[in-house]
């Protein structure tokens, strides 16, 4: 298995909109929460509307200045251009996908199947998901709490690995809730992961059919037969992204490596099922790894 802690804790910076927070990557809810919440709203923010090829910024010139800095950029530039022609072959096998339909529908039935979320519904929210558009959704909200699931999808830089990564808050909104947020949350942003009574991050990873180190090649496994590797992909990405949320939010304790900082980090394995295997990371975030077919 290849080990993606360092892509994921990347990822989900990204997904994050830069935020930086001391909070855990990990909050289990309490058990004695579940019974307030008297509904729930489900917001999805996907800035994005098609897929595209995550390109790591030049570092090469970081030490020789200004020169140095502006090299990089040119570079960086060049490098996103190159993987915007690339990866154009598969934006064109994929055109009539709408992920944002998709994603909302699978969130719908996944989170239905918990009782005690009684869901009102979910939504799609196209804006860049800074603290103050996040404060928004959340203050203007008539439910009880507000679970914001922040989602990203793209391809790695070669185009042989598929990530859908998916960042999880739930908020209190309600004053039965209230007793359960942090003590040490921020007063002043609504949306800070620190006001968290529940979060996670989740994160989908499948390999192109036959991949190799070039890009074009995979891009061209990626969009063979309409894209029909593509959208295997992503269908079973959504689906158990879906599960995974829906089965975590449950859990009302936290592995041993998160409690006990003397505990030793390991990934380990919650079992294999038809399509792949399910990992839980040291911080106790969550990864499907899908099988190569």
């Amino acid at each position: 298995m290849r080990r993606l802690s360092g892509c994921f804790a990347l990822i989900s910076a990204i997904a994050l909109a830069g935020c930086v927070t001391q909070t855990p990557t990990h909050v289990p809810l309490q058990a004695e929460a579940r019974s307030e919440v008297a509904s729930t709203e489900i917001v999805a923010p996907i800035r994005q509307s098609e897929i595209y090829v995550y390109v790591p910024p030049t570092t090469a010139g970081q030490n020789n200045g200004l020169i140095g800095a502006l090299i990089d950029a040119g570079v960086d530039a060049y490098r996103a251009n190159t993987a915007e022609t690339d990866v154009k072959s598969l934006r064109d096998a994929v055109v009539d996908m709408d992920f944002d339909r998709a994603w909302r529908d699978q969130l719908q039935t996944s989170l239905s199947n918990v009782p005690w979320t009684h869901l009102e519904g979910v939504r799609v929210v196209k804006e860049v998901p800074t603290p103050a558009v996040l404060d928004g959704v959340i203050t203007g909200s008539k439910d009880a709490a507000v679970m914001i699931a922040n989602s990203d999808y793209h391809l790695s830089n070669d185009g042989a690995d598929l990530y859908i990564v998916v960042n999880v808050d739930l908020y209190a909104h309600s004053p039965a809730l209230t007793a359960f947020k942090p003590a040490n949350g921020d007063a002043k942003v609504v949306s800070a992961p620190a006001n968290s009574i529940y979060r996670n991050s989740f994160m989908f990873h499948a390999r192109a059919p036959g991949a190799l180190g070039r890009r074009n090649v995979n891009m061209a496994a990626w969009a063979a037969n309409h894209g029909a590797a593509f959208r295997a992909s992503m269908d079973l990405g959504m689906k158990e992204l879906g599960a995974m949320i829906a089965a975590d939010v449950q859990r009302d304790d936290a592995p041993a490596s998160e409690a006990d900082p003397r505990a030793k980090p390991h990934d380990e394995s919650l079992g294999r099922d038809a399509d792949g295997e399910l990992i839980r990371q040291p911080d106790g975030s969550l990864v499907y790894n899908a099988d190569v077919r």
